[in-house]
């Protein structure tokens, strides 16, 4: 009888020691972008479709006066052999120049010469990766950031494994929305 005790025991307190923390619900991570001011948008929502391939997305979003303003991107993050290992985002002026520190999905915060990184200095990478060295943020979370006077909010739906280890991507689907409103769900 104590044998089937410690066989329960262990069935409930084991699989959380040595199981991988999965996220169950997805929460938000909300930030604010190194850029400031009054710019407003033309709200968008749109599902982004990428696998093998489709590696690369572009898409035009265009200000209040339907004028090209910015650029977003996702892009495949690839080994050396071929294999995905996460899609990452951008998003970019049209007329701004390009290089370190014109990205809008970066914090305000940001400092690309600093020791040590944290998550949301990761918030356009999407990655299934799980690594305490990283401070990735969960793949399925809600990613909401101000950028002058509107908002990006970025949101795995889907993804799927390539591989047994389940170490490479292989597809990935993001639901992208643009708007001049905040979100309901902003926790700061």
């Amino acid at each position: 009888m104590f044998n089937n005790f410690l066989v329960v025991l262990a069935f409930f307190i084991l699989p959380p020691l040595v199981l991988p923390p999965f996220q169950t619900k997805p929460e938000n991570f909300y930030i604010e972008s190194w850029k400031k001011g009054q710019g407003c948008i033309q709200e968008k929502k749109f599902l982004v479709s990428l696998d093998t391939k489709k590696l690369n997305f572009k898409s035009i979003i265009k200000n209040c006066k339907g004028r090209d303003k910015y650029e977003l991107y996702v892009q495949a993050d690839k080994m050396k052999s071929g294999k995905i290992v996460s899609w990452n985002s951008f998003l970019l002026d049209v007329k701004a120049p390009t290089g370190v520190g014109s990205d809008l999905l970066t914090p305000y915060d940001y400092d690309p010469d600093k020791d040590s990184f944290s998550d949301k200095d990761y918030f356009g990478v999407f990655s299934p990766e799980i690594d305490p060295y990283i401070p990735i943020i969960p793949i399925f979370t809600k990613r909401i950031i101000k950028i002058e006077n509107f908002y990006c909010i970025l949101q795995v739906k889907s993804y799927d494994f390539n591989d047994i280890e389940k170490r490479y991507l292989c597809s990935i689907n993001i639901e992208v929305q643009f708007t001049n409103v905040p979100p309901s769900d902003i926790t700061k």
